[in-house]
């Protein structure tokens, strides 16, 4: 963040921010925010990201300031018909992806080993 305020000269810029909650004691935030997930923070951490994906796909259709009102506050919880589509378009774009890619290497070869 510090490099991004840094180049942007301010640090008045729109960014997505997802709260994480305070660190337990006297833990360092920078060590609490970096460090991995621990297994029962996963289900949390999977809804979460759903919750953002909304918030975002709503900020670049609609804006800003609709995505702030419609997604701050703690109360929403994530539509399950809506995960479910961006499951299945998800999907879609993977398998999109992987079809592209066997096209390709059927065309140019495979990459050696070590290469990218």
């Amino acid at each position: 963040m510090h490099d991004i305020i840094q180049r942007l000269g301010s640090n008045a810029y729109p960014r997505l921010r997802i709260g994480i909650g305070r660190p337990p004691g006297r833990m360092d935030p920078a060590a609490y925010v970096l460090r991995p997930f621990d297994a029962e923070a996963l289900p949390v951490v999977e809804e979460v990201r759903w919750r953002a994906v909304s918030a975002l796909e709503t900020w670049l259709a609609e804006g800003i300031e609709v995505a702030m009102t419609r997604h701050n506050g703690p109360g929403e919880q994530p539509d399950d018909a809506a995960n479910d589509a961006a499951e299945a378009e998800e999907e879609k774009i993977q398998s999109r992806i992987t079809s592209k890619a066997r096209t390709y290497h059927r065309r140019h070869g495979a990459p050696r080993q070590g290469e990218n």
